[in-house]
């Protein structure tokens, strides 16, 4: 049952066919009627009438699902407090969801990549150099303290760079002890 109104130039649609609708147009006027295939519980089809907004919003709808599937899968949005966060979380998430996109229809040369594996790709490139790249022994030496403030976030490294290639390894000893605590003089052991 689908219900319509017209107000000066805006066309209301209202109902339900399988789920609510609600459209609101300006475009379209409230004599636009088509007939459109409806698949009956049985598997047959059926014309049945239908605004034009309906139809036409259907036709498009695809490419919104599309985006809000897209953007759903893996978001980066977090539980905060402060709307503006949540709001600056979303624009990250649409930006992502739009390059992604893009880069699905402009890809040449044949290696496709998921939508995680593009947003690590991108992620991955916006980090800094120090928490990417693994820095060689002979610059580890070279280097003193660093003069920027450690802060209190551990930023995600991959796996595979935080068990293989780090400095600070794990021996396999009867009480599993850091190599490297393992040789200090005053040792810290966790209860």
């Amino acid at each position: 049952m689908i219900g319509q109104q017209a107000i000066r130039d805006w066309l209301f649609i209202n109902g339900k066919i399988e789920k609510a609708v609600h459209i609101l147009s300006s475009l379209h006027s409230p004599d636009d009627k088509v007939f459109v295939n409806r698949k009956e519980k049985d598997g047959s089809t059926s014309k049945v009438p239908c605004p034009l907004a309906l139809k036409d919003y259907n036709s498009n709808m695809n490419f919104v699902d599309n985006f809000d599937r897209l953007k759903k899968d893996n978001q980066c949005d977090r539980k905060s407090h402060k709307w503006y966060m949540r709001l600056f979380f979303h624009f990250i998430d649409c930006c992502v969801v739009n390059s992604f996109i893009i880069y699905e229809e402009l890809d040449t040369d044949g290696k496709k990549l998921t939508n995680k594996n593009f947003r690590r790709e991108v992620y991955t490139g916006l980090l800094s150099r120090k928490l990417v790249d693994v820095q060689s022994p002979s610059i580890l030496k070279k280097r003193t303290k660093s003069t920027t403030e450690i802060s209190n976030h551990k930023p995600h490294v991959s796996k595979h760079l935080r068990l293989t290639e780090s400095k600070h390894q794990p021996t396999q000893i009867s009480s599993r002890r850091c190599a490297m605590c393992s040789t200090k003089k005053k040792p810290q052991r966790t209860k």
